[in-house]
C-alpha cells in the first residue's frame, strides 16, 4: 500500500556550499508540523543573526509517494543531504531506516525506540527527543505521586513499542488499546477504562489513567470521559503528549478533577537559550497564526514548534561540517566532523535552552516540566525534571505542596483543618501499646490500621489517646453523666471513638455509631474442667454409657429365660441342655463368637438365637468404635451448658466488664433468667466485676469464676 507524503524542503547556505535539508510530512495528518516548520525557518532567519547561514527559505514540493525507490530518486534529484523526520513515531522508524541506507543525515524529534529493540544507531543519526528522560521521569513521578496501579491508554497504530520502557516503571499497569481515534472510538475506550475501574473497586480512592495518545486525541478522550461522568475528584489523568493545559481544558475545570501533563515546552525560556523577548514574540506570532488557520483545533503544537526549532538549529550547526564532492556539483551526506570519529559532545543554543548531544548523538540535558490543572481551573508548573549533560545527576523537583490551588496543597490544607481527637481503649488486638527505642509510645493494632485508611480516604489528621479510666462508657450512678469513651465524646474531650465498643440502646441515645466492623454474641469464659473420672480397672466400660450396659444385662437375662422356657415346653428341646446356666453360657459364647457345644432344634429357639446374634453384632460394633476415642480423648465434665443452668448452680460465680455492654445487657434485661443472673452478680461479695479483659481472664483461670 502506498502512503502519500508531502516533502517540505528547507534551503540554507553554508560557507562551503548550498546545503538542502528535507522534511517529510504525512499529507493531511502532519499539517501542524509543516506549519510549525515554516514558522521556525522564517523566524530563525529573521531573528537569529548568530546562525552561520546567509539565507534561509522554505517551499513545498509536489506530492510524492513515500517508498523505497522514490526516496532514493528524490534524494538524488533534489540533492537532499539531510532529513528532518516526521512527528510520527512509526513513520520516523521507516524514514530513519531509509536515510541510513542512502547515507543521509537524519534528525528525529519523536519518542525513540527502546534500546532493547532499536537497531544499531548510525553515527549521523541525531535524536532530539529525550525519550530516556521521559521514561525516567515517569518512573520517578509515579513513585512521588504514590501511584500503585494505573490504566494506560494508547493508540492501536502506535503499537506497543513506545510502551516497552513503561513495563518496568510500575507493576500495576493495565493497558487499554484505542482501536480508533474517532469520537465514537474514544468513547468506547473510555467505557473500557471505567469498566476496569468498576471491577477493581478503585472508586474507593482515585482512578489513575495514563493517556498515551497524541494531543488532539487526548482532548477527545477527556471529552469522552466527561460524557461518562469521569470528570470528578475520583479520577486523575496523566497526559503524556499535551503541552499547554491552559488551552482546551475549560470544560474540565470543575468537580476537582486532577489533570497532569509532561512536556519540554515551558512558558519562559531559560537563561541559556534565546532572550525572553524574542521567544515571547515568536511564540505569540506562532500561536496567532495557528489559531487563525486552524480555529477548530484545541491544541496548539508548541512542543513541535520547539523541537522543530531545535532540529533546524542543529542542521544549521552541522552545515559547516559538510564538504563538497570532487565533481563540485552538489553536497552529499558523507560529511566529516571536525574531530572525525572523536565526536564526544555537541552544544548549541536552541529556543528553550542549550541542547547537549552526547557521543551517541542523543539529547541528554533536557528539562521536562510537569503541569497541573488546579482546583480553580488555573494551570501552573508543579515540577521540573533536570538531567546533566554527562547523565550523572537526574533530579525531579516538585513544588506542588507549596503552590496555592494545587491539589496536593489543597489536600494538605484540608487535612490540617480536619484534625480529629480520637479516643480508644487498650484492648488487644485492636489497640496495643508499643514503645520505640527512643522512648516514644505509639499504638498499633486493627483500629490503628482502620484509622490510617480512613484518614487517607477522607483526608484528615488525628491524634490517638487511650481513655484514662479504661472504661467503654455507662451512666454514672444512673445520672445523665457518662464515663469512659462515651463520656469523653459527650464532654467534648474527643471527637471520635474507635474501639471494640458494642452498640447498645442506651449508647445510641447519646452518640452515633457507624456500621460495626465485627459482630459477636455473648460467650462464657471459664477454666477447663479437670478430668471427671480417673483411669481405673473399670475404664473398659467407658465406651458405652451405664444405661446401655444395664439394658444389655437385662436383655441377656430375658433371653436366657426365653431359651429355658422354650426348652421346657418344646418336645424338640432337652431341659438337660438348656437349663438356666447352659442357656446363659450359650448366649455368652454367641457374644464372644465361640462354640458352646449346644445346638437348638426347635424353631422358637433358633429364632431367639438369630435375634441375639443380630443384637451382639450391633453391640460389639458400637463398643469397638468408641473404645479408641475413649482411650485418646479426655472426657471433661461441663458444670452447665446454658444461662438457665448457670443461674441455677452455686459452685461458680459469674461476672463481666464493669460498665461494659454485657453488664448493661443483664442489668436492663426483662427476662427472668437474666434478671436472676444479674441479681447474683450484683450481690456477690467480693465483686465479680473486673476493669479489663486481662483481669477477667486471670480470675477465670485462678478461681471458679465465669466471665462473660
Amino acid at each position: 500500500m502506498k502512503t502519500a507524503t508531502t516533502g517540505v524542503l528547507c534551503y540554507f547556505f553554508s560557507s562551503v556550499c548550498a546545503l538542502k535539508i528535507g522534511v517529510f510530512l504525512l499529507e493531511g495528518e502532519h499539517n501542524h508540523a509543516g506549519f510549525a516548520l515554516r514558522s521556525t525557518v522564517l523566524s530563525a532567519g529573521q531573528y537569529l543573526d548568530s546562525i552561520e547561514a546567509s539565507n534561509v527559505s522554505v517551499h513545498q514540493t509536489s506530492i510524492v509517494y513515500f517508498n523505497h525507490s522514490r526516496l532514493h530518486l528524490l534524494a538524488s534529484k533534489t540533492g537532499i543531504s539531510a532529513l528532518i523526520g516526521p512527528p510520527s513515531a512509526d513513520l520516523s522508524v521507516i524514514v530513519e531506516a531509509l536515510a541510513a541506507e542512502y547515507d543521509l543525515t537524519y534528525i528525529k524529534y519523536v519518542w525513540d525506540q527502546p534500546k532493547e529493540i532499536a537497531a544499531l544507531q548510525k553515527r549521523d543519526i541525531y535524536s532530539l527527543y529525550p525519550s530516556n528522560d521521559y521514561v525516567n521521569l515517569l518512573e520517578k513521578l509515579l513513585n512521588y505521586l504514590q501511584w500503585e496501579r494505573a490504566v494506560v491508554v494508547y493508540a492501536k497504530q502506535d503499537g506497543m513499542f513506545r510502551l516497552f520502557d513503561l513495563l518496568n516503571v510500575l507493576d500495576g499497569l493495565l493497558f487499554v488499546e484505542a482501536e480508533s481515534l474517532t469520537e465514537a472510538g474514544l468513547v468506547r475506550t473510555a467505557k473500557r477504562v471505567k469498566t476496569i475501574c468498576d471491577n477493581q473497586l478503585c472508586w474507593t480512592s482515585t482512578n489513575r489513567v495514563i493517556v498515551f495518545l497524541d494531543a488532539e486525541s487526548s482532548y477527545a478522550f477527556l471529552r469522552a470521559a466527561l460524557k461518562l461522568g469521569m470528570i470528578d475528584y475520583r479520577n486523575w489523568f496523566l497526559l503524556i503528549n499535551v503541552d499547554n493545559l491552559s488551552q482546551g481544558t475549560e470544560p474540565y475545570t470543575h468537580n476537582m478533577v486532577r489533570i497532569t501533563s509532561m512536556t519540554i515546552w515551558n512558558g519562559r525560556p531559560s537563561r541559556k537559550g534565546i532572550s525572553h523577548e524574542v521567544y515571547s514574540y515568536l511564540q505569540s506570532q506562532f500561536e496567532a497564526s495557528w489559531r487563525g488557520k486552524f480555529p477548530h483545533k484545541e491544541h496548539c503544537p508548541l512542543k513541535e514548534f520547539v523541537l522543530l526549532f531545535d532540529a533546524v538549529f542543529l542542521a544549521m550547526k552541522l552545515s559547516k561540517n559538510f564538504v563538497k564532492v570532487r565533481d563540485g556539483s552538489s553536497c552529499r551526506s558523507m560529511f566529516k566532523l571536525r574531530q572525525d570519529e572523536a565526536f564526544r559532545h555537541m552544544v548549541y543554543d536552541s529556543l528553550m535552552d542549550k541542547v547537549h548531544l552526547e557521543y551517541s548523538r542523543n539529547r541528554v540535558n533536557a528539562k521536562i516540566f510537569i503541569w497541573e490543572l488546579g482546583i480553580d481551573g488555573s494551570t501552573f508548573t508543579t515540577g521540573i525534571w533536570k538531567t546533566d549533560w554527562d547523565m550523572v545527576t537526574q533530579r525531579l523537583s516538585m513544588q506542588d505542596r507549596r503552590i496555592p490551588n494545587s491539589h496536593n496543597q489543597f489536600t494538605e490544607s484540608e487535612r490540617k483543618k480536619r484534625f480529629l481527637r480520637v479516643t480508644t481503649i487498650d484492648e488487644k488486638p485492636y489497640i496495643m501499646e508499643k514503645r520505640l527505642p527512643s522512648g516514644k509510645v505509639v499504638y498499633e493494632g486493627f483500629c490503628v490500621d482502620l484509622l490510617d485508611k480512613l484518614s487517607e480516604y477522607l483526608h484528615f489528621e488525628y491524634k490517638l489517646t487511650v481513655v484514662p479510666d479504661g472504661k467503654y462508657g455507662e451512666p454514672v450512678n444512673g445520672t445523665k453523666e457518662w464515663d469512659g469513651m462515651i463520656g469523653q465524646i459527650l464532654k467534648g474531650e474527643a471527637d471520635l471513638a474507635v474501639a471494640p465498643i458494642t452498640v447498645t440502646a442506651g449508647r445510641l441515645e447519646v452518640v452515633d455509631f457507624t456500621d460495626p466492623f465485627l459482630q459477636l454474641g455473648i460467650s462464657m469464659l471459664l477454666r477447663q474442667p479437670r478430668r471427671g473420672t480417673p483411669p481405673a480397672l473399670t475404664s473398659f466400660l467407658l465406651p458405652l454409657s451405664g444405661s446401655v450396659w444395664f439394658m444389655a444385662a437385662v436383655g441377656t437375662l430375658a433371653t436366657t429365660l426365653a431359651l429355658t422356657m422354650v426348652a421346657v415346653f418344646s418336645p424338640k428341646e432337652s431341659t438337660t441342655e438348656f437349663h438356666l446356666m447352659n442357656s446363659l453360657w450359650y448366649l455368652v459364647c454367641i457374644l464372644l463368637r465361640a462354640g458352646s457345644g449346644y445346638n437348638c432344634h426347635s424353631v422358637a429357639n433358633r429364632l431367639i438365637s438369630t435375634v441375639w446374634w443380630t443384637f451382639t453384632i450391633i453391640l460389639i460394633a458400637q463398643y469397638t468404635a468408641n473404645f479408641a476415642a475413649v482411650l485418646t480423648i479426655e472426657r471433661k465434665t461441663i458444670p452447665f451448658n446454658s444461662f438457665e443452668e448457670l443461674g441455677n448452680q452455686s459452685e461458680y460465680t459469674f461476672g463481666s466488664i464493669l460498665g461494659g455492654s454485657t453488664m448493661q445487657f443483664f442489668k436492663y434485661s426483662r427476662l427472668d433468667t437474666f434478671k436472676r443472673i444479674w441479681t447474683k452478680m450484683s450481690n456477690t461479695t467480693p465483686s465479680v466485676f473486673v476493669e479489663t479483659n486481662a483481669e477477667g481472664v486471670r480470675r477465670a483461670l485462678n478461681e471458679k469464676c465465669v466471665k462473660k
